[in-house]
């Protein structure tokens, strides 16, 4: 039965193998207060049961990998998803997609809120990236500014956009679509 206590919750879920952006931002908000619980993805797969588990408990966020940067595991961040949110609705999903974007397809969105990913791993201009957000958290304020200024982005980012980098990032999107295809 759904309680209500994510709402208040302070647990943040990845997995015990992400990449040092996450675990190092995660080490942050841990020193900030935060709970991180690291679930087990032993043998490459991600623990549905342990997931099943913790979100008893509430939590606010998760963060999963879509592909392992080390061992190349494919995680099903759509099962977790649904885990999560059927147990705290408003908890917030981010799949690091980074590893899997166009080589493999991206997981349905239905409870995925935001997905990051790198234009160096397709062969783009490195120091470009993008973060998909679902519209309803733009709308909402779910998210807010970390450095301000400009107000770009909805707000959301200040400084001036990169359209080198945006431009490289998008011919090589192009260029692997057509690899993909061939």
């Amino acid at each position: 039965a759904h309680t209500g206590r994510h709402l208040d919750s302070r647990r943040i879920l990845i997995t015990d193998s992400e990449h040092a952006s996450v675990e190092n931002t995660a080490e942050v908000l841990s020193s900030r207060g935060f709970e991180i619980i690291k679930i087990p993805t032993r043998g490459g797969v991600l623990d549905l049961d342990a997931i099943e588990r913790e979100v008893k408990k509430g939590v606010c966020l998760a963060s999963f990998m879509l592909v392992n940067n080390e061992t190349g595991a494919i995680y099903d961040i759509e099962r977790a998803a649904d885990i999560i949110k059927k147990a705290c609705p408003s908890a917030l999903i981010h799949c690091d997609a980074v590893q899997g974007f166009m080589r493999i397809p991206l997981p349905k969105a239905a409870n995925i809120d935001f997905f990051s990913v790198s234009a160096h791993k397709i062969h783009g201009p490195a120091g470009t990236g993008a973060l998909f957000l679902r519209r309803e958290l733009i709308k909402k304020r779910y998210l807010c500014p970390v450095i301000f200024g400009g107000g770009q982005e909805d707000g959301l980012r200040s400084g001036t956009e990169n359209t080198v980098g945006i431009a490289g990032f998008g011919a090589a999107c192009e260029e692997s679509k057509s690899t993909l295809a061939a």
